[in-house]
């Protein structure tokens, strides 16, 4: 049995993450996983949309998160952009700098937000880069 959690990854599991695991097999559970999967579609077409409206910026869709990486380079170099998302547009957003020279440029939007204030950063990001 040890083997099998190590292999499964539920061998150091708190009990909050073993409650959270029981209640998601319930019928509840299964209503609050397809409200979830809607709404985090929802606010990922959203970004999408909003974010791959400004020129010169690519969004990779993702398939399986809620983090919408999006293709900065084309607007300035990362220090330029960065400082336009921060003081321009009032948000600061991941860096892709941060998993090596690859991510460099790239940016990634957390989407798990509510959406009003994930659809308030977008319009402020893509204000900013309006004129670009």
């Amino acid at each position: 049995m040890d083997r099998e959690a190590a292999a499964t990854h539920t061998d150091n599991i708190n009990l909050f993450g073993k409650v959270s695991i029981t209640s998601a097999f319930t019928p509840e559970g299964r209503v609050y996983k397809k409200e979830l999967v809607e709404y985090l579609s929802t606010t990922r077409d959203l970004t999408v949309e909003k974010i791959g409206g400004i020129s010169g910026v690519e969004v990779m869709i993702p398939e399986a998160t809620y983090l919408v990486w999006c293709d900065f380079r084309k607007l300035g170099s990362w220090p330029k952009v960065m400082r336009r998302l921060k003081e321009g547009a009032g948000v600061a957003l991941s860096g892709g700098e941060f998993f090596g020279p690859a991510g460099a440029g790239w940016f990634r939007i957390n989407t798990a937000y509510p959406v009003n204030i994930l659809n308030s950063a977008l319009d402020q990001i893509a204000d900013e880069f309006k004129g670009k």
